[in-house]
């Protein structure tokens, strides 16, 4: 792993960072699939008569290569109104460069992540908003030599809410998904390079 990362702070309300980084990974997984012969499928108690059987093998499928940036930015707003203080903004960003053989199996690896809201925290009373964007995900293999089933790109929003009654008790709420929400998965060609 070789990773960099520069920090600063430029007023005591605010907090900025840029990380990059290298991940270079030996025998990593893979997916092998191909066409079942009539053995291999009356061997494993499949049906005959049905010719669309395939076998998927995890492999190790040689080396890998995850290159990455992180951005991130919080700022507490404290030049507002007393009532309104205790609000905070930040955005996070996130962007992956995978490289491998084509058996590579980077499944569930997202290369564009990026998270921003705000939080208004006061003694007794918490409010926050987060909103998630997801990039194309890859999924599965669709059994078919370069082709995989992708999650497209996904909006998901959460609220959540806590009050609390004592030191002990407190009322909690979240609700996720009024603005974003679902995906569509899509098939296509996946190019490991």
């Amino acid at each position: 792993n070789y990773d960099l990362s520069l920090e600063t702070y430029l007023s005591k309300d605010s907090y900025g960072s840029v990380s990059i980084f290298q991940k270079d990974i030996a025998d990593f997984f893979g997916e092998s699939t191909r066409a079942a012969t009539l053995a291999e499928v009356t061997l494993y108690g499949g049906d005959p008569a049905l010719t669309n059987y395939v076998i998927v093998n995890r492999v190790n499928a040689g080396e890998a290569r995850i290159r990455g940036v992180e951005l991130g930015y919080r700022h507490a707003l404290t030049f507002l109104p007393d009532w309104a203080r205790g609000f905070q903004v930040f955005v996070n960003y996130t962007h992956l460069q995978l490289e491998g053989t084509a058996l590579a199996d980077f499944s569930g690896f997202n290369p564009d992540t990026l998270s921003y809201g705000f939080n208004f925290v006061r003694p007794r009373f918490s409010l926050k908003f987060n909103m998630s964007y997801l990039g194309e995900t890859r999924r599965a293999s669709t059994g078919t030599t370069g082709d995989y089933f992708w999650a497209g790109e996904k909006n998901r929003d959460t609220i959540s809410m806590e009050y609390s009654l004592t030191k002990r008790f407190s009322l909690y709420g979240q609700v996720a998904d009024l603005i974003g929400g679902g995906y569509v998965d899509v098939q296509k060609q996946y190019n490991p390079n």
